[in-house]
């Protein structure tokens, strides 16, 4: 619901709201916090997809119509509510007005009980919300008989709850702290209210920061009354703005109204993923604008977020016509919300085959439940294990090159590993040779993971890679064919990304990556060989920035179109953000990369185990900054964090060198990465014999 009487918010707000939320605020008492987020996160993992919409029968004009006694139409609502449950609705969100509760509160009462009979009985739960500050009629609540809609008018006949000039009355506030516990208190453990959407909108209506301190006595008085249920109030204005992001840092589960084209709901719902919570849209649904079934509910259904778009049936509220319309306008040929017309028959009958859709796409994309996820990782040896490439390959596009592909002394390396005792390797592959020949890739996939299979090594396969460490520029975007020579005393300088930088850019051209992403891993799908699907290695590298995170949640996304038995991740490297919001959001198993010193590697397991996931580090080894086998090796076992170093022959690649080591910088006075010499011999026995005595006692 969008009121045409907007407030705007200064840039001073911030603080005038800050102090309004200390001058509503009261200390918390035991069992009155906001949840915590891993009991969020419980608690949508066992809701499932929510498909809902915004509810009032059509023979009302406005929530005070709906509830009070004379008004209150059963036979409609359950009319209704079948016409819903066949088009696959499973939630409803309900506006109380505070006037009929303070006029007859136990007959309130029985009525919203009915209303959740009748929703139950068609399989749905209900969010109810109690606060409203939208006024479209322009004037405060009144009981009994409302005005008539004015023909044509967007939701003529709207007023909020309870009154604006209630919210900045104080001495009414006693009477509305009675309300919100009453009504929390009766239905607050009642398994068929979903949620309490405790304010919708507040600061509408030309209120702004006058509201806030209403909607913080809100949450308290809420909380106090210890319901079972989550409680939420939506950002709806500015996204990044100081009414915002209070309101979502009070909230449970974080929620949003998103009226706007399809690249502003992306956005907005970023900002909502920052809080690592659970994220529902509750307003949505202005045809007019692309805000449509086609172009949101994909979004949605790839960044797990529950839907309730407006309106299920023309009604009095005459929301159908476009905000802004005038008195005697006719009804347009494209509605802004609503799905069925008065006599049952779809607005759009497609829109609800685009709704089954969602549902079936967010529980495909749905990351590993916690519990899973562990299963997994417990069933299975501690993993340690290492980042491989041959020693005869300057890059893993080399490494995967007809003319390089040497199973022989693959096979003679890894048995290096096997003699170490490791039972795990991470390998990258190249875009750019699968597409050249697929079937002859999959082919030496194939000989590769059964060689490592021969030599007891699970494999980690990394689909995408944005590292560019190469002397020349041309590199970041690699071809097919012969790789440059080594320039001895330089730093991987024949590394490679895939795809390359300038596809990450283009997204005209990922249709070639989604074929790329389905048909390797559907290839590999249920192979037991294949342990884990490391989706893409530290995005955001090589000078791409942000550029990168659209295409790492396509690759998610990808991936779980095929459902792989294996998990799926995206490692942890850096500290942005956004990215990072993304990859725990969205990994089934949490990994990371970390080459620092072992007091600051333990504080980073630390900071990761509040996920609740597996941790598998899956880049470490620089002894040159103190990431060293003998003080490391013991945190990942003694955390039981698995882990995987970076690099087992030194060969092509010179690793063995620091990053940034150019020729005629001499020999380094110790290696950066790598164990064994080229010859085979280690560079340091000690290190070997740690991790033979580490994985021994595992």
């Amino acid at each position: 619901m969008r009121n045409s009487l907007l407030h705007p918010f200064s840039a001073a707000a911030l603080a005038v709201l800050l102090v309004n939320i200390l001058a509503a605020a009261e200390p918390q008492k035991p069992g009155e916090a906001r949840w915590s987020e891993e009991k969020a996160w419980a608690w949508y993992a066992e809701v499932g997809p929510i498909v809902g919409c915004n509810y009032l029968p059509r023979t009302v004009v406005n929530m005070t119509e709906m509830w009070q006694k004379e008004t209150f139409d059963p036979e409609t609502i359950d009319e209704e509510l079948g016409w819903a449950e066949k088009a696959g609705y499973n939630s409803l969100r309900v506006f109380v007005q505070y006037l009929v509760w303070k006029d007859d509160p136990e007959g309130l009462k029985r009525r919203m009980d009915r209303f959740l009979a009748i929703a139950d009985a068609h399989g749905m739960r209900v969010m109810f919300i109690p606060f409203c500050d939208c006024a479209f009629a322009g004037r405060e609540p009144y009981l009994g008989d409302q005005d008539e809609p004015v023909p044509g008018v967007h939701n003529s006949g709207w007023v909020p709850s309870p009154g604006l000039k209630r919210v900045v009355d104080r001495e009414t506030w006693p009477d509305l702290e009675r309300y919100i516990k009453d009504l929390v208190t009766r239905f607050g453990n009642d398994r068929r209210v979903l949620i309490w959407d405790l304010y919708n909108e507040p600061g509408n209506s030309r209120m702004g920061d006058k509201s806030l301190p209403l909607a913080a006595a809100a949450f308290r008085w809420a909380r106090e009354a210890k319901p079972s249920q989550p409680l939420t109030i939506a950002a709806w204005a500015d996204i990044d703005g100081p009414m915002s992001k209070a309101l979502m840092e009070m909230s449970d589960i974080v929620s949003f109204h998103g009226y706007d084209k399809p690249e502003g709901i992306v956005k907005k719902s970023w900002t909502c993923r920052q809080y690592n919570r659970p994220v529902l849209c509750t307003e949505w649904l202005f045809r007019q604008s692309g805000n449509t079934f086609e172009t949101i509910l994909p979004i949605f259904a790839d960044g797990q977020i529950g839907g309730y778009h407006w309106g299920l049936v023309a009604g009095r509220t005459q929301t159908y016509m476009p905000w802004g319309s005038k008195k005697g306008d006719p009804m347009p040929e494209h509605w802004q919300h609503d799905v069925f017309r008065a006599d049952g028959k779809p607005y759009d009958a497609r829109e609800f085959v685009l709704l089954r859709q969602y549902s079936e796409r967010f529980l495909r994309n749905r990351p590993w439940s916690k519990e899973k996820a562990q299963r997994w990782f417990d069933d299975q040896p501690w993993p340690c294990g290492f980042n491989y490439i041959p020693a005869n390959a300057i890059s893993y596009t080399e490494m995967w090159m007809p003319y390089c592909f040497d199973a022989e002394l693959i096979d003679k390396e890894l048995a290096l590993a096997e003699g170490a005792g490791f039972n795990c390797l991470r390998v990258v592959l190249p875009f750019v040779v699968w597409e050249h020949d697929p079937k002859a890739f999959k082919k030496r996939l194939e000989s590769f993971v059964s060689i490592c299979d021969k030599r007891g090594l699970k494999v980690m396969f990394t689909l995408a890679d944005d590292c560019a460490f190469g002397s020349d520029e041309k590199l970041k975007n690699p071809t097919y064919g012969r790789q440059p020579e080594v320039l001895k005393g330089w730093y991987a300088n024949g590394w490679t990304p895939s795809p390359g930088h300038d596809m990450v850019r283009d997204p005209k051209t990922w249709p070639r990556l989604e074929g790329y992403v389905k048909d390797v891993i559907g290839a590999f799908k249920d192979d037991r060989r294949v342990w884990v699907w490391d989706l893409y290695n530290e995005p955001t590298n090589g000078g791409l920035g942000n550029t990168s995170i659209p295409l790492a949640e396509k690759l998610f996304q990808w991936a779980r179109d095929v459902n792989p038995s294996q998990p799926l991740t995206v490692a942890q490297w850096n500290g942005n953000a956004e990215l990072n919001d993304l990859i725990f959001a969205n990994s089934d198993i949490i990994t990371f990369h970390d080459y620092g010193p072992a007091d600051g590697l333990k504080r980073h397991i630390e900071s990761l185990q509040k996920h609740g996931r597996p941790l598998i580090n899956t880049e470490w080894l620089n002894r040159g900054r103190g990431s060293l086998v003998e003080s490391c090796l013991p945190i990942f076992h003694d955390a039981d964090v698995g882990c995987m170093h970076w690099g087992l022959v030194n060969g092509k690649t010179q690793t063995n060198l620091a990053w940034g080591w150019r020729p005629g910088m001499g020999e380094p006075k110790v290696w950066q990465h790598d164990l064994f010499r080229p010859d085979g011999k280690p560079y340091r026995p000690e290190e070997i014999e740690l991790f033979r005595k580490v994985l021994l006692v595992r």
